[in-house]
Formats: C-alpha cells, sequence, structure tokens
C-alpha cells in the first residue's frame, strides 16, 4: 500500500470516530466505561497517526534544517556586510538630520529678527501718524519666512536597484516595572503583552499558590488519561 492509500486510510478511521464520538452521551457509570473504551481507541488511533507521519516530519526537517544551516553560513558574511553599511549610511543620515535642522533653526532666527525689525519700524510709523506706511511695514513682515530645507540625503538609484530612506519609529524597554505601572494605569494598552498561561500554571503549582488577584485558580480540576495495557 502507498503512502497516499495509507494516509487515507488513517483519515477515514479518525473520522469514523469522530462519528462515533458525537453520540456518546456520558450520564451513568456504564456509559462512562463505553466512553473510557472509545477514548482508548481514540488513543490508539492518534498513536497510529503520530508513529506513521513523525518519521516523515523528522526526516523532513533534517533535510530542512541541514539547507537552512547551509544557508545561513552562505549568507552570514553578506547580512554582516549589509549590517555594516547600513549602519554607515545611517549615521550619515543622522548627521545630515542634524545640520538641517540647526541651519533650519538659523534660517528661522534671521527670518523672525527681520519679522520684528519691520513691526519695530511700524510701530514707530503709527506713532508718528502714518498709519499707511505702518500697515505696509506689517504686511512686509507678514510676508517674511524662513525657507524651508528640504533633506539633503535622497533616494540613490543604480543599476544595482534603489536605495530609499524610510524613517521608523523605534521602541525599547528600559524599564519593565515602569511599563507595567503605564499598563495598570490604562495609558499603555493591555493588548501590547503576552501572558504565557503555562508559565503561570508553573509558577502557581511550585510556589503553592492558593490565590493571586486577576488569577482564577481551579485546584483538583478532573484531567483524563488514557493508555493502553
Amino acid at each position: 500500500m502507498d503512502n497516499n492509500n495509507i494516509e487515507l486510510q488513517l483519515k477515514e478511521q479518525a473520522i469514523q470516530l469522530q462519528q462515533e464520538v458525537s453520540k456518546i452521551i456520558v450520564k451513568t457509570q456504564e456509559q462512562y466505561n463505553e466512553a473510557a473504551e472509545l477514548l482508548n481507541q481514540v488513543k490508539a488511533r492518534i498513536k497510529e497517526i503520530n508513529d506513521w507521519f513523525e518519521p516523515l516530519i523528522r526526516a523532513a526537517y533534517k533535510a530542512h534544517k541541514a539547507l537552512k544551516d547551509k544557508q545561513n553560513e552562505i549568507l552570514e558574511p553578506a547580512l554582516e556586510a549589509e549590517m555594516k553599511i547600513k549602519a554607515q549610511m545611517q549615521a550619515y543620515i543622522l548627521e545630515q538630520d542634524k545640520k538641517q535642522k540647526e541651519l533650519q533653526a538659523k534660517l528661522e532666527a534671521e527670518a523672525e529678527a527681520k519679522r520684528k525689525a519691520l513691526e519695530e519700524k511700524a510701530r514707530l510709523a503709527a506713532e508718528q501718524g502714518n498709519e499707511a506706511k505702518a500697515e505696509a511695514l506689517l504686511e512686509k513682515a507678514q510676508e517674511i519666512t524662513a525657507p524651508i530645507i528640504a533633506p539633503s540625503v535622497q533616494a540613490v538609484k543604480t543599476d544595482a536597484g534603489t536605495t530609499s530612506i524610510r524613517r521608523d519609529t523605534v521602541v525599547k524597554v528600559v524599564n519593565i516595572n515602569v511599563v507595567l505601572q503605564q499598563i495598570v494605569s490604562g495609558r499603555i494598552p493591555s493588548t501590547v503583552v503576552e501572558i504565557s498561561e503555562a508559565k503561570l500554571k508553573a509558577w502557581v503549582k511550585s510556589a503553592d499558590i492558593k490565590e493571586c488577584p486577576g488569577l482564577l485558580i481551579q485546584r483538583d480540576v478532573p484531567v483524563i488519561n488514557s493508555r493502553r495495557n
């Protein structure tokens, strides 16, 4: 029997058990015993399915891992080169950004000084009764603005491709306790946190925790185990 037929047979047997289980009702000890027998059959079928697929999965994983290891080995120097050159390019961009902001601030200060000078002349003209001249000076002052300095580093297009710049936000947790306080206060949404219930359970059991605010701890919950005789 080829692999496809074996897998089809396993699937049909699993579906048959699924249908049988859908008819089970456990209200008496006899029905419980029948359910236990069917559970053993289900567990046996699960083992049979796993026994069939696990060697195939292990072989596929082994081949996948070997290829990934080879890929990573060959990629490593190229990825390191990418990281280093990007770091230098980013440092250059940040330096140019700093120069741009300094020049922009200088131009805005110069424009502000010119506006204030014209506003002062307008004030003096108004004091002398020359309203027309004062109004003209104020209008001229309002027209003075600092030129906007465009980013000096632009996208670069070459035969090999195009290198562009995308501005992004980088977020790092520097104090987990403060972050947790912000989550409790509601400033940071709780959706940013993923709680591992498995780790919580391990902690509750190892520390013998009976109750804890925010947790529902239920003791002696029945867990059904089944094993073949």
